[in-house]
């Protein structure tokens, strides 16, 4: 049998969350594939994300807000 996982810290993005993550990466000049190399996921994960075809993790999707925020700071 599988595991069983606790899924209460899983939000579904609204349409505005997933325009914003598209705009932050896009105006923090970053490939999909880069985003994940410093996030430590698949690169499957943020396309997901990004298409609005998962829930996330509350706390993966505010570490990868403030990430896109610093890296739009520091360019």
């Amino acid at each position: 049998m599988g595991r069983i996982r606790d899924l209460s810290n899983f939000i579904i993005l609204s349409i505005d969350q997933i325009e914003q993550l598209k705009y932050l990466r896009k105006e923090a000049n970053i490939s999909m594939s880069q985003i994940c190399r410093l996030m430590g996921c698949s690169t499957c994960k943020i396309h997901k994300l990004e298409q609005g075809k998962s829930k996330v993790d509350a706390d993966f999707y505010h570490k990868l807000l403030k990430k896109y925020e610093l890296l739009i700071k520091n360019k």
